[in-house]
């Protein structure tokens, strides 16, 4: 399967700061859904409940913090995540300036 630029879906949240653009048409019927996430400056992705998603990111530019129960984590640019969705979950932009990825998650919860 290759995808277009023209069947990539897009969301925005103004409030809370972030774009996501899913990049396979129907991922969320898929074993992986990968989107890329791009998050305002003190922008914040929504907070997810504990589930049985596992989660990989590889950040383009910018740094962000995953917030994994109480645990905090960072990551810049050329920096990978990936962790069980075991504890409710939240990825941030703590900066000024944007911050962008791409994130990859199992069992679909996106």
């Amino acid at each position: 399967m290759c995808t277009t630029r023209a069947s990539i879906l897009f969301f925005e949240d103004e409030e809370k700061g972030y774009q996501v653009k899913w990049l396979v048409p129907e991922s969320n019927e898929k074993e992986m859904e990968p989107v890329y996430l791009t998050l305002s400056g003190k922008g914040a992705f929504k907070q997810f409940e504990p589930s049985l998603s596992e989660t990989f990111a590889y950040v383009l530019e910018g740094k962000v913090t995953i917030k994994l129960g109480r645990k905090t984590y960072m990551a810049k640019k050329g920096e990978a995540i990936y962790f069980h969705a075991s504890d409710e979950h939240q990825i941030c932009n703590e900066e000024d300036v944007p911050a962008t990825l791409i994130l990859v998650a199992t069992d679909s919860y996106l």
